[in-house]
């Protein structure tokens, strides 16, 4: 290791700053587990407690918050963790600056503009909601200091520190929102627990990366921020349009079913949130292949071989949990939420299906941008965002909320066959041997679980968990059986991923 140092000094440090990046990714896979299991246990206790009209109303109110809070940064953030200077101290006050200005012109528009926006849903939002988004505005111009230290902890690829900060939010909020709900607070709850969360983190984000803060604008240090940022942030805009079709259109128009907006949007929330579980392992597994991938840009073969296991190991982590879900839906609802989420049920199969294909198509998305094809994905996310709507709007006058599944299943076929054709266009590798044989071990412990729950009676909270384990247990027999040595070496290669951080 020594030699090679010495005659390849260059691609040394490039090694050294990959294997930090691989650190990092495994920071963020642990810091995803421990996250998904407080926000998956916060949300069981609310949902049991709330009604679907409060989810709904408050994910509309947080959905005109982060619209209007995309204006508020204009993509510097962004293109300071991307630039190859460090930032210097007159750089960063000219961003601040800028930011905070831009935070109180965003509140003071959002203010003056709250009872019309509220009106726009013609009374399925209580005029309470006006002064609760008036609250919650006011985050914009004092996140602007702790948003300078998110921006230097993610450039130096402190994610340790980041996932501390966002514990803490993420710990003060949901716990005072249980609080409040079981006080009898109502959508009251959500809204003041995201209100003092997003204070923790600002706080924390300072505390742990403080920085000097002062007041002044310099176009000279900000001006190559704007080659970067704009187009970043217009892409995380065109992201944003892909997702207002639920609070935009089935807030006001929910279609057939009898269901209020904010009822609608609720089911919708409760079933993406549930189906979302079954994507985290994906999710995972695409942060640690990201810097792998790409690191091999130059090497073809490398690059190959990495995609093809990312693929492998996704549907390996993710197609079984979403068998057992799809089996166990309607009693992990009556037994964990209650009955009153019933209506989404439909909808929960039908993001469970995306969710196999989101597991697929997300590796391949990160391949994409691992190559360095931006703004292909960018072009990518403007088609999705245009099939969304187009496929949706006519789903769900057609068949209520449940069209919005229909809709996200087709428009995410697109988002596995695109990117594959445009990385075949690059790089030779193997696609369907890729996932179909994880597929159909899945598709074995589905029929053997939906079997066995024949015989057991699920009345309880361990009956479900005693059933679950079965799932778990017949789908990693099924795999280790019919798959035995592609499980052992993709075992092999992930651990492989892992111990580069020690190298």
């Amino acid at each position: 290791m020594g030699d090679e140092a010495a005659i390849f000094p260059a691609e040394t440090a490039v090694s050294q700053l990959g294997t930090k990046a691989v650190s990092s990714a495994v920071v963020l896979g642990v810091r995803r587990i421990v996250f998904q299991f407080i926000i998956t246990g916060s949300n069981i206790f609310l949902a049991r407690l709330l009604f679907p009209e409060v989810f709904g109303a408050f994910t509309i109110l947080i959905f005109i918050l982060g619209f209007f809070g995309y204006f508020a940064d204009i993509g510097f953030a962004a293109a300071l963790v991307q630039q190859k200077e460090e930032p210097s101290d007159k750089q960063l006050r000219s961003v601040f600056t800028i930011q905070f200005l831009l935070g109180l012109i965003i509140t003071l528009v959002l203010w003056l503009l709250a009872p019309f926006i509220i009106g726009y849903y013609g009374g399925q939002i209580s005029v309470e909601s006006i002064g609760m988004l008036r609250l919650l505005v006011l985050t914009f111009p004092i996140a602007a200091g702790g948003g300078i230290s998110k921006t230097l902890l993610e450039r130096n690829l402190r994610y340790t520190h980041l996932s501390i900060a966002e514990f803490l939010s993420l710990v003060v909020g949901r716990g005072l929102a249980i609080l409040l709900a079981f006080s009898g607070f109502g959508l009251l709850a959500l809204v003041y627990s995201e209100f003092f969360s997003r204070l923790i983190g600002t706080v924390a984000l300072f505390l742990l990366h403080p920085w000097r803060i002062g007041f002044s604008v310099r176009f000279r240090d900000i001006s190559s921020l704007f080659s970067f940022g704009f187009p970043f942030q217009l892409a995380a805009i065109i992201g944003l349009v892909n997702g207002a079709v639920i609070p935009v259109y089935i807030g006001k128009y929910p279609g057939p079913g009898g269901w209020s907006g904010p009822q609608a949007v609720g089911f919708i929330v409760f079933a993406a949130g549930l189906a979302g579980f079954s994507k985290f392992f994906s999710d995972i597994i695409g942060q640690l292949t990201f810097p792998v991938i790409s690191r091999a840009q130059g090497d073809s073969a490398r690059v190959r071989r990495a995609l093809e296991r990312a693929l492998e190991i996704s549907a390996l982590t993710s197609f079984g949990l979403i068998a057992i879900l799809f089996v166990l839906s309607r009693e992990i609802i009556a037994i964990v939420y209650t009955d009153k989420w019933f209506p989404a049920l439909p909808l929960l199969w039908l993001l469970l299906l995306q969710s196999a294909e989101i597991a697929v198509g997300l590796i391949l998305a990160n391949g994409l941008l691992a190559l360095g094809e931006s703004k292909t994905y960018r072009n990518l996310q403007i088609l999705w965002a245009v099939l969304e709507w187009a496929f949706a709007v006519p789903l769900v006058l057609a068949m209520g909320f449940v069209g919005l599944g229909y809709a996200s299943v087709l428009v995410s076929v697109t988002g596995v066959l695109v990117p594959w054709w445009l990385l075949r266009k690059r790089l030779s590798f193997s696609f369907f041997s890729t996932f179909l044989p994880e597929a159909g071990v899945a598709c074995l412990t589905f029929f053997g679980l939906f079997f066995l729950r024949g015989f057991v009676s699920v009345h309880s909270i361990w009956s479900l968990l005693f059933l679950g384990g079965m799932g778990a247990f017949l789908y990693s027999l099924l795999a280790l059986l019919l798959l035995r040595r592609r499980v052992t070496a993709n075992i092999v290669y992930l651990f492989g991923i892992v111990r580069m951080r020690k190298r």
